[in-house]
Formats: C-alpha cells, sequence, structure tokens
C-alpha cells in the first residue's frame, strides 16, 4: 500500500508533491528547487514476561516499547542530487513460554537521508523491558533524532513505577510517533496494589494508566499542556494537518471475565491494554490507530497466550505503528508481543 494519500492534501499552494517510502531507497530531486525531507525511525517491541510456576505467584511484568523519533530538514536541491534513505525496520516482537521467563522487546532501526546538504538520523525506538519478582520497570526509551532543523524524541513505553507484591502482575502500553512535536508515552503503572493493563500512546495523548488507549485529537482536553507546533512544523507539516485534526479517540480498554476483546483505536489513538481474569477465550487487545502505541495485555491465571498489538492488521499497516504493547501472564503459558512499526520518510518538493 502506498501511504502517500494519507499526505496528499495541503493547505499550502506552495507544496508540488509529496512522496512516501516504507523502503530504502534513492532519491533523486526532479528539479531545482527546495526539498523537505522527513524521517521517522522505527518503533520497537515490547516486553514478554510469564510466571515460572504452573500456579505459584512469581511476579512476571514488561513495559512496551519506545516509538521511533522524527526529524525534518529543509534543502535547496538541484536537479539529479541523489539523496539515499535508508528505512530502519520495527524491532521484532518477542515470545516467551519457557525458562528463563522473561525476555527484552527489540529496539527498532534507524532512518537516515545522506545526501548534499542532509546527513540527519531519526533514531528507532527503544526495547520494552521485562523481568520477574514484581519489579518496577522502565519502559523502552523513544527514539532520539540528529540533523534535521527539527528534531523530536518518539515517545516512551509506559513505566512500571512502583514494585508490587509477587501476585501482581503488570503490562505497559508502547509509545507514539512524534507527529505533532511531541511524542506522548504509554500508560504508566503507579499503583503496586493492583494488576495493570496499560494504554498505548495517541499522537495526542499518553496511554491511560489502565486499560485505555491514548487520544489521537491534538486538542485532547486531558491533556491542555500539550505544545504548540513550531514554524516549520506548520509548513512543512502541511500535507498531515487537515487529515490529523480529525484523528480518532484511543481504544477503550477492558478488565473483566467475558471474553471480550477492546474496540480498536480511531487514527492516531493507542491501542487499549487488556486485562483477562478468567477466561480461556484467545482474543487481542485493541490494536493502536496509525503511528499510535499498542495497548498492553495482562493475561488472567486460565487465559492463553497471545500477541500484545493487533496482528488483525496488515503487515503493510503496521508500517505506521509506534512502539508494540507488553504481554504477560501470570502462569507457565506462551505469550508474544507484536512487532515495533516500520520507520518511514517523505520528501516534499516545494
Amino acid at each position: 500500500m502506498d501511504y502517500s494519500s494519507l499526505f496528499a492534501t495541503t493547505m499550502f499552494t506552495g507544496v508540488r508533491f509529496t512522496r512516501f517510502f516504507y523502503q530504502s531507497v534513492t532519491w533523486i530531486a526532479p528539479y531545482d528547487g527546495y526539498a523537505v525531507f522527513t524521517n521517522f525511525g522505527g518503533s520497537a517491541s515490547g516486553g514478554v514476561a510469564i510466571g515460572s510456576s504452573a500456579s505459584a505467584d512469581t511476579g512476571p511484568c514488561a513495559t512496551g516499547g519506545g516509538a521511533g523519533s522524527m526529524c525534518r530538514k529543509v534543502v535547496k536541491v538541484k536537479a539529479g542530487d541523489a539523496y539515499v534513505i535508508t528505512i530502519g525496520a520495527g524491532g521484532l516482537g518477542q515470545q516467551i513460554s519457557a525458562a528463563p521467563y522473561f525476555k527484552f522487546g527489540a529496539d527498532g532501526g534507524d532512518t537516515t537521508t545522506v545526501g548534499p546538504g542532509v546527513n540527519m538520523v531519526a533514531g528507532g525506538g527503544k526495547a520494552g523491558k521485562a523481568g520477574l519478582g514484581g519489579l518496577a520497570l522502565d519502559g523502552g526509551l523513544g527514539g532520539i533524532a540528529t540533523g534535521g532543523d527539527e528534531n523530536y524524541d518518539g515517545g516512551r513505553g509506559g513505566n512500571i513505577v512502583a514494585a508490587s507484591l509477587m501476585q501482581y502482575c503488570r503490562a505497559t502500553g508502547g509509545g507514539a510517533l512524534p507527529l505533532l512535536g511531541k511524542g506522548f508515552h504509554g500508560g504508566d503503572v503507579t499503583s503496586a496494589a493492583v494488576a495493570y493493563a496499560t494504554g498505548g500512546a495517541g499522537v495526542g495523548g499518553d496511554g491511560s494508566t489502565l486499560h485505555g488507549g491514548g487520544s489521537g485529537t491534538s486538542a485532547d482536553a486531558t491533556n491542555p499542556g500539550y505544545p504548540p507546533l513550531g514554524p516549520l512544523t506548520e509548513n512543512t507539516l502541511s500535507p498531515l494537518m487537515p487529515w490529523l485534526r480529525t484523528a480518532g479517540p484511543g481504544g477503550l480498554g477492558d478488565a473483566s471475565t467475558a471474553p471480550t476483546t477492546p474496540a480498536s483505536a480511531g487514527t492516531g489513538g493507542g491501542g487499549g491494554g487488556k486485562w483477562y481474569q478468567n477466561t480461556s477465550s484467545f482474543q487481542l487487545p485493541g490494536a493502536p490507530g496509525l503511528f499510535g502505541g499498542g495497548g498492553g495485555y495482562l493475561g488472567g491465571p486460565s487465559t492463553s497466550g497471545m500477541p500484545a498489538q493487533g496482528y488483525r492488521c496488515s503487515a503493510e499497516a503496521r508500517n505506521v505503528y509506534g512502539g508494540s504493547g507488553a504481554a504477560v501472564h501470570p502462569r507457565n503459558v506462551a505469550v508474544a508481543s507484536a512487532n515495533g512499526g516500520n520507520g518511514f520518510a517523505l520528501v516534499e518538493m516545494l
């Protein structure tokens, strides 16, 4: 699928065309003028953890993956100038079914653009963490961008701030891409006294601290401190602006004994976390919207393991996701996290 259509509407007459790349390529400037290069790094996958016993509580915990960063640069180009664009892959999802009973996620790759007047790197997100014993854990860090006129870090995975008793398992959501100048983070676990599966971040808000995804709207009422867009963002991200202003809400999470699947997020929203308490059904947490982070998954004592991000979506659609959520099960049952979203790049000719 060619995602150029998502970026094809501009509110400025100076943008002649936009090209979207989700595979590495050498781009040749077709004529003299100004080009705007935008890179997004690959996002990381969430950690995974399971109990080391079929019956005893061993406190498995894991955190969501960090999202890739974004950088942008305006350059005067000449016809025939060559720019090598290298796309960073998303971190591979992880699976665990036996000792050592936990595994970190995988880092996302860097997306780079190199050519006359440009040498910029959108760093990939960092892997979600995992462990046993009711640990406090940091989420995977967001990627760091360098070399652009604008450089924005990706959103981190949710942190597990407070250590807990062994019977409480926790899984956090992944970070979102910093489309609007800030990378929002997956929901944090802030209490030691309850099991948690937090939501993934949206492009306009952090993931919920309990089973809900982050907002996809830039005017999220629960995040009044959202930073204003800078001059370059307004001018050079113009193809995205009308589209993102219609972005949807985060997916609602769920914590119940019923075999239900949380609703998927709207465009730009984070995936809702899922906590199954007592069901053998094999179902998915709410999938994130484009650019959002996946929700965490926490199985109950009787559930089967499953991916922590929406595998319902096509492989190509995952090119524009953030970090995937963590997956945790309290017993010795296999679980898996999904891949982090692949990096991508845009070139706009003015």
